[in-house]
């Protein structure tokens, strides 16, 4: 993975000139994923997990991305035990099973007042032969896991979270869910702050 910085004056200069970029290289985390910052920081932040599980996070601080001592520092960060999600059914079965999705975050984290938010799917740690939805909310300036839990139930499949947070600290998860006897549909839910 590479990770290319571009000063959008540049793109958006009114006359043609020099598109200056930096480049980090070297980057072997695979399913980085940018977040949406809705803070004012000085640093900016990616996240990642890994496809085989484990038990950390990992995040990326990204440090004066147009200035001279722009750096990238990665950080693994503790956090609950995770495998990745079975393969999905639903009633009917078939063949090849339905696409899980996969162990990674599939939707940009939010950094939202002060806090890095996450979901994606993983195997359920209560019926493992189900998949759950795993949210995440980590300090990355303290490099904490400040909440950390799969929300499923043993006779469903959830699959292909996605997150937003409002500006009152509520976290909406999307994320479609089936089971053996149900039809792959599409369900929310709502974290109050």
């Amino acid at each position: 993975t590479k990770l290319r910085i571009i000063d959008k004056n540049d793109l958006y200069a009114a006359t043609p000139g020099v598109l200056n970029f930096r480049d980090f290289y070297n980057i072997f985390d695979f399913g980085l994923r940018p977040s949406r910052a809705y803070d004012i920081s000085n640093e900016y932040y990616l996240m990642d997990v890994s496809g085989n599980g484990g038990n950390v996070v990992i995040v990326y601080k990204l440090t004066d991305p147009l200035g001279p001592s722009a750096s990238l520092t990665k950080v693994s960060i503790p956090c609950n035990f995770f495998l990745p999600p079975p393969s999905t059914n639903q009633l009917g079965g078939g063949s090849p099973a339905i696409d899980d999705g996969g162990v990674g975050i599939r939707n940009e984290p939010v950094f939202r007042d002060g806090i890095l938010h996450a979901t994606h799917a993983v195997r359920n740690p209560i019926t493992t032969s189900k998949s759950a939805v795993r949210y995440l909310a980590v300090d990355p300036v303290t490099n904490t896991t400040v909440v950390d839990f799969a929300m499923g139930t043993p006779e469903h499949y959830h699959n292909y979270p996605a997150l937003a947070v409002s500006s009152d600290n509520d976290v909406i998860l999307t994320y479609s869910r089936s089971s053996d006897t149900e039809y792959m549909g599409a369900y929310y839910t709502i974290l109050k702050a």
